[in-house]
């Protein structure tokens, strides 16, 4: 296609309905779109995949308003991103991303330029903190407005220990009949190790690591309609609150 696809949701909470959530764009070619080859805006629990992008204006897969979560981008391919022009009014824009000029950060890194060496960066716009060392530019390591120093008796801090407390996020991508049977497929993603995924109760086969595609092979009933229900569980213990729910005639 020569146009851009713009999915527009509603943000919803873990535990909130979504009329989009579920929603996936699965083998598209966005080409020429003078624009983003697909914006997601607002929308959770989005699966683009095995898409191909080909010459963007601006970045080509884009999250509008860097709010959206449980997204899935896997498997695509992106040829030719070209610089368009600032957005205007958005909600995370480019001033209030700017450094604020009313406090300072150093960085300090270990064992640099050599092992047992930890050199100190600032910016020149806190010259105040330009203290216990030579502040000097360094080719190709700092920048037009950065400075750098040796600093001594500074300890590599003690690394952070993170705790999982966030539940895998399932969609529902296929259904598939065969004789008096129906194949699901879908997709799980999560920032730890999944344990198991369940439709409908039936324990899903893995098809990709960490179930990041998976199947399930359920009983089809007659002459009704079917209500299939998705959701993960993590080797955290974090069970996935909000189900994915898809009916089948």
């Amino acid at each position: 296609m020569s146009k851009r696809v713009h999915s527009i949701g509603q943000g919803p909470s873990c535990e909130s309905p979504d009329p989009y959530s579920g929603s996936s764009v699965i083998g598209a070619s966005i080409w020429d779109s003078h624009n983003h080859w697909l914006t997601i805006h607002g929308t959770d629990y989005l699966v683009v995949r095995d898409c191909v992008g080909y010459q963007s204006v601006g970045h080509g897969f884009f999250l509008e308003d860097a709010t959206e979560q449980y997204n899935v981008l896997d498997r695509n391919l992106a040829v030719q991103a070209n610089q368009g022009k600032r957005l205007p009014k958005q909600v995370l824009d480019y001033v209030s991303l700017k450094v604020k000029r009313d406090h300072g950060v150093s960085y300090y890194f270990h064992d640099y330029p050599a092992r047992g060496r930890t050199t100190r960066v600032v910016s020149t716009y806190f010259p105040e903190l330009m203290k216990g060392g030579t502040y000097r530019s360094i080719g190709d390591f700092t920048g037009a407005r950065v400075r750098a120093a040796d600093v001594t008796a500074i300890k590599f801090p003690v690394l952070l220990d993170p705790v999982d407390d966030l539940p895998p996020a399932t969609v529902i991508t296929h259904v598939r009949r065969a004789p008096r049977k129906l194949i699901v497929r879908g997709v799980t993603s999560d920032n730890g190790t999944v344990k198991r995924v369940l439709v409908n109760g039936v324990p899903a086969r893995a098809v990709r690591e960490n179930f990041a595609e998976w199947e399930v092979v359920l009983d089809e009933p007659r002459g009704r309609e079917m209500k299939l229900t998705a959701h993960a569980e993590d080797v955290a213990g974090n069970v996935e609150k909000r189900t994915h729910e898809r009916w089948v005639p």
